[in-house]
């Protein structure tokens, strides 16, 4: 963990609210390991590591068996991230059944991973931050 640089009380709950905001931080980073990082909050991550793997693919740098496992884990982020409901809404379940279809080609599969990833960037800061609020205060306005 990073240390800060500003003056912090040597207080235990303040030690206590230091060290949650750094994991909180930690957990949120995309230069996190993706072991540490938090799967609601990893949607994005997920679609980009598809985006890699589909594009390694095409410049015959990674081995197409790779592709089902990397494309189930993103299909699993999207299913089950909150976020991602909130922002695709009824878009959702077309986009997810396209990413699923196995007579989709690598080229398609890819333009479908950067379509979704691009539609997620937009919003997804600020509903993750409106829902995390309505966590603690009730529906976020």
């Amino acid at each position: 963990m990073k240390r800060i640089k500003n003056y912090w009380p040597r207080t235990k709950n303040s030690r206590n609210l230091l060290f949650f905001a750094q994991v909180m931080s930690e957990l949120t980073s995309f230069n996190s390991w993706d072991n540490y990082r938090a799967y609601s909050l990893d949607t994005i991550s997920r679609l980009r590591d598809l985006e890699k793997v589909l594009e390694g693919v095409e410049t015959e740098e990674i081995k197409k068996k790779y592709i089902p496992d990397v494309r189930d884990e993103a299909l699993w982020s999207l299913l089950e991230d909150p976020v991602v409901e909130r922002i695709l809404q009824d878009q959702k379940q077309r986009l997810i059944s396209h990413l699923r279809g196995n007579n989709v080609d690598n080229t398609d599969l890819l333009y479908a991973t950067q379509y979704i990833k691009d539609l997620l960037l937009r919003d997804y800061q600020s509903k993750a931050e409106a829902l995390i609020m309505e966590v603690f205060h009730g529906p976020y306005k």
